[in-house]
Formats: C-alpha cells, sequence, structure tokens
C-alpha cells in the first residue's frame, strides 16, 4: 500500500515539473504581432480588441497588437487609449496618411480596416 501512495506522488510530482517546463518555455516564445490600421472606425475598434484578446486567451497565444490611427476624427483614439492602459499587448500610435508604420520593423499581420483586408508582412530588420 505504501508503494502504490508513493507511486502516486511520483506521478504528481512529476506532472507538476512538465507542467513548470512546459510554461517557462512557452513565456520564450515571440508574441504574434498583429497591426490594425483604423481611420474612423469608433463602432468597431473596441469589438475587435475584444475579439482578438479572447482568441488570446482561448487558443493560449501571446499577441502583440498596434493599432494605428490614421486621419481619425472621431471616438476611436480614446477607445484605443483605454485599452492600451489596461492591457500591456495593446499599443496604438497615430500615422501619418503615407508613413512607413515603425511596427512594420517586426513580422506580423497588418488589417487594414477600411479596407476589411488582412496581409502578412515581413519587417525589414536593420532598415
Amino acid at each position: 500500500m505504501l508503494a502504490e501512495l508513493l507511486g502516486i506522488i511520483a506521478v504528481y510530482a512529476l506532472a507538476v515539473l512538465y507542467a513548470h517546463w512546459v510554461a517557462s518555455h512557452r513565456s520564450k516564445a515571440e508574441a504574434s504581432r498583429y497591426v490594425l490600421v483604423a481611420g474612423n472606425h469608433q463602432a468597431q475598434i473596441e469589438g475587435y480588441l475584444r475579439s482578438m484578446q479572447a482568441y488570446s486567451r482561448r487558443s493560449g497565444t501571446d499577441l502583440a497588437i498596434t493599432v494605428l490611427l490614421r486621419n481619425s476624427s472621431d471616438e476611436t483614439q480614446p477607445i484605443v487609449e483605454k485599452f492600451a492602459r489596461h492591457s500591456s499587448d495593446v499599443e496604438w500610435r497615430r500615422e501619418e496618411a503615407e508613413a512607413e508604420p515603425e511596427a512594420a520593423r517586426a513580422e506580423g499581420f497588418r488589417i487594414d480596416l477600411s479596407l476589411g483586408a488582412i496581409r502578412r508582412f515581413r519587417g525589414r530588420r536593420g532598415v
């Protein structure tokens, strides 16, 4: 009976060690980067950000979200600022109409809300 009890304790100890190993390797993985290009999208931006964060929680993947505000004159900026204050994985920047976004230096996805298009981009490291 003592041998069975020690066997059960050993299995639980191995499970704990495995869980810690997985967690330590997962934290070293690089986050997927998404760039949302938004103009006057106050009605949609909160839904996009919440669904991307929900996807991140459900799938267990880390996301880094950058919102580029392009010619926005509505309440999009305050909504995005609030998300950025409460979440470390969301940041925002203003972008001039034809400027090269600094966030494009890494690899990821660029989602242009005005066009409804998702494009994969490769950054230009060292440029």
